[in-house]
């Protein structure tokens, strides 16, 4: 599985679940300023120690070699997961923290959206595996 993360939030995840990004979105648009800082620098989750973090474009992060496509897409059912390949989304920008809300990622195309920040209803890890539960609370 592809996870794709909607902030930098996902280094955390990453360095957790030994996942890797291929796509990204974020509320400030640009590979080329805040995204880097925020991985180089986060914080919350402290310095991004796994890859040298370098600006390939204004929409390309490179972590080590790989490329990481940064959206900067506001809307999530604008963002195009289907195309970017995402099976999974990971919603941590503190936004979209309700299942009406982060379900926009699915009208995306995303397969299933986790919410990494609290919300009204809190599932237990076991909904993981519940079929047809396509946004979960609390990664």
């Amino acid at each position: 599985m592809t996870p794709h993360f909607c902030s930098s939030h996902s280094s955390r995840v990453q360095e957790k679940a030994k996942l890797s990004s291929t796509n990204l979105d974020s509320l400030f648009g640009s590979a080329e300023s805040f995204e880097t800082c925020m991985f180089k620098y986060d914080s919350v989750h402290g310095q991004w120690k796994h890859h040298e973090i370098k600006v390939k474009d204004e929409k390309t992060l490179l972590c080590g070699e790989k490329p990481v496509t940064v959206f900067g897409i506001r809307n999530p059912e604008d963002i195009p997961w289907a195309e970017a390949g995402a099976d999974f989304v990971a919603e941590s920008t503190g936004v979209f923290t309700d299942k009406d809300k982060a379900a926009a990622h699915l009208k995306g195309g995303a397969k299933k959206v986790f919410i990494s920040a609290p919300s009204s209803i809190v599932l237990a890890q076991r909904d993981l595996c519940i079929p047809g539960c396509d946004v979960v609370w609390n990664l």
